[in-house]
């Protein structure tokens, strides 16, 4: 059984650090969590560690530096980030939004994405950013077509 999630995103994004502030101070996060998923060590469902030897002059660094990207939370089998934006109404914006590889094709990012339309049907607009993903792409083109909120984005597919 399954069950939608609203928190706090534990990414940064940079679009949310410059320009307009955001209504609500931090990015979200939808997240569709599942108990009985196991752990896994896709990149953004697990705690990944990289070490940077050198620095952006490309000279080695005395004390080599640890980026730590934090993963969801147990039992997360898809997420989608977004943002909210107080700009002559709501505007929403999504930044990014992903499903483990093993439950693709199970309609985990329709489930995310009908509750965000749903929770914010009053938006001005909701925009999903770059679309890289040809299932997210058609899933944007239904939202685009069925025209309850005015949705925006940018293919790049190629």
């Amino acid at each position: 059984m399954s069950r939608i999630e609203q928190v706090v995103s534990p990414l940064t994004y940079l679009q949310s650090v410059p320009g307009r502030p955001t209504v609500m101070g931090k990015d979200r996060r939808l997240q569709l969590v599942d108990l009985t998923a196991g752990p896994t060590s896709e990149f953004y469902f697990g705690e990944h560690h990289k070490t940077e030897r050198y620095g952006r002059s490309g000279k080695l660094l005395v004390k080599p530096r640890t980026i730590i990207t934090p993963g969801a939370d147990e039992g997360v089998i898809a997420f989608l980030d977004y943002q909210l934006y107080e700009d002559y109404g709501l505007h929403v914006r999504i930044d990014y939004m992903l499903t483990r590889e093993e439950r693709r094709a199970e309609g985990c990012a329709k489930a995310l994405v009908d509750y965000l339309y749903t929770m914010h049907r009053d938006a001005r607009v909701i925009d999903w950013g770059d679309i890289h993903h040809d299932a997210a792409l058609r899933l944007w083109q239904s939202y685009r077509e069925a025209g309850n909120v005015p949705t925006t984005g940018r293919n790049r597919c190629w």
